[in-house]
């Protein structure tokens, strides 16, 4: 018998034009990092609630952060919204600081590529 991971796991989902980066994560370990390309919003739900079930994961339980190129007015996030209860657009680490001009951004734009100065090398 396989254990639900969903209230103790963090999916992370990037998403940008045309593809979507997911990661989930229980605590400090990786559970699974993969891109898929996507076509749809239908598509993109695809693969993520592909992702839960292989990790037996429930989709109404697991927290889930969006960040990327998305709004939360988009057809994707709205989509996502019915099957993933527990959804939020992320926001990046209060350590970094931004110029003014990324002001007019919302916050969860851009995390991926600002988050990277943050890995340990």
């Amino acid at each position: 018998m396989q254990k639900n991971l969903s209230r103790h796991s963090l999916l992370n989902v990037n998403i940008q034009p045309g593809f979507i980066d997911i990661i989930v994560t229980e605590g400090k370990k990786l559970l699974l990092c993969n891109s898929f390309e996507y076509k749809s919003p239908e598509d993109a739900l695809y693969y993520i609630l592909f992702v839960c079930e292989q990790l037996n994961l429930e989709p109404q339980e697991i927290q889930t952060a969006v960040f990327g190129e998305i709004e939360n007015q988009s057809a994707v996030y709205h989509l996502l919204q019915k099957y993933l209860k527990n959804i939020y657009t992320g926001e990046p680490p209060s350590s970094l600081k931004f110029t003014y001009g990324f002001e007019k951004l919302p916050s969860h734009f851009y995390f991926a590529a600002f988050s990277q100065l943050l890995c340990e090398s």
